[in-house]
């Protein structure tokens, strides 16, 4: 298994948390991810676990799933199977319970990423509990084909709308 770079300051102060909160990363997701600290509310442990997929640090999504679906969780396999994907947007659409006071929460979010040329979307219907003060994903339900893509036709004009949906130019996006 690859070892995941941490993030590192110079990464952080600099650019953007991919959560799309519009925080550093180092003040946003980055915390969490590092070990430094836990996620207060669902949304922002989904938060932080797309920014994990967006970084590739699949150690902290083992570590925050719960305990019985620890085992069927496989970061090698994963690693192997997003070589070429670059994720690009999440959208949170709706967010049920998962407070500091809650024990359960529902989060649902559409994510895109784009692989092979071609955007592709998840959107699905995540549920979190609370084990022993911390939140972890429990399941979720795909609300979408995870494997749906569509193909965005010849490579877009570098002053064109990204095809990922971010609205951002494709040359300040995915063209980079």
């Amino acid at each position: 298994m690859q070892t995941q770079p941490p993030v590192t300051p110079q990464q952080s102060d600099q650019s953007p948390c991919p959560c799309g909160s519009g925080l550093p990363l180092a003040i946003c997701c980055g915390p969490y991810i590092e070990g430094l600290a836990t996620a207060a509310t669902a949304e922002a442990l989904m938060r932080s676990r797309y920014t994990a997929f967006a970084t590739r640090r699949f150690s902290y999504l083992q570590q925050t799933v719960s305990l019985n679906l620890r085992e069927q969780f496989d970061p090698e396999m994963l690693d192997h199977e997003t070589q070429k994907t670059t994720w690009t947007n999440l959208d949170i659409q709706k967010v049920r319970e998962g407070i500091c006071t809650d024990t359960a929460g529902e989060v649902t979010y559409t994510a895109t990423f784009m692989r092979g040329g071609k955007t592709g979307v998840i959107r699905e219907r995540s549920v979190f509990a609370k084990h022993h003060g911390e939140w972890k994903y429990t399941g979720g339900t795909q609300l979408t084909d995870p494997g749906a893509t569509r193909q965005q036709g010849p490579k877009p004009k570098r002053n064109a709308p990204c095809p990922c949906g971010s609205g951002k130019k494709y040359k300040k996006c995915c063209g980079k």
